[in-house]
């Protein structure tokens, strides 16, 4: 179990996959492949960059306080 603090996690080169989505108005959408539930979406590309940093501080600290393991990007854990 490999245990970095918040900000080297954040550091990380997370698989992030954006969407621009049009079913609900436009807006950008973004999830992170290596950590299940972790999403975002804002109406400007830049909206989207500080909704999915905020998001990604949530997460990652929720995961370190709780104790459970985080798993690493899919290119460090190779």
């Amino acid at each position: 179990m490999t245990l970095l603090t918040l900000d080297e996690y954040l550091m990380l080169p997370w698989t992030i996959r954006v969407q621009r989505r049009t079913d609900d108005g436009v807006y950008w959408a973004a999830e992170v492949d290596e950590l299940p539930g972790l999403v975002a979406a804002g109406a400007t590309w830049a909206e989207l960059g500080e909704m999915l940093q905020d998001a990604l501080v949530s997460y990652l600290s929720a995961m370190l306080e709780s104790g459970e393991e985080i798993p690493l990007p899919h290119s460090v854990a190779a």
